[in-house]
C-alpha cells in the first residue's frame, strides 16, 4: 500500500522578479522516502528545497506537507508542521 505522501507540490512555480527558479514541478515524497536533487549551478534546486521546506510560498501550483496546505495555515501552525516533518 503506497504511503500518504510527507510533502506533495502540484504544478509548482517559483518566480523571483521576472526569473523563473522553479516551473511546473510536480513530484511525491512518502515517507522514508530518500530523494536526491542533482542539476547544474542556478538549475533552482535550492530554490525547490525552499519551496518544500515553506521557506518560501510557490507563484503558482499546490503544495501540500502532511496533507496540509501550509500557506493556508497560521504563522505559529506552520512552525509546528515544518517540526513534524
Amino acid at each position: 500500500m503506497p504511503s500518504e505522501a510527507v510533502i506533495a507540490l502540484q504544478g509548482a512555480s517559483l518566480r523571483h522578479g521576472a526569473v523563473r527558479a522553479v516551473e511546473g514541478v510536480t513530484l511525491r515524497i512518502a515517507q522514508a522516502e530518500r530523494v536526491a536533487i542533482i542539476g547544474p549551478s542556478g538549475a533552482g534546486k535550492s530554490s525547490l528545497l525552499h519551496l518544500m521546506a515553506t521557506a518560501t510560498r510557490p507563484s503558482s501550483g499546490r503544495l501540500e506537507v502532511l496533507g496540509q496546505q501550509p500557506w493556508a495555515l497560521s504563522t505559529g501552525a506552520r512552525q509546528r508542521l515544518r517540526a513534524q516533518v
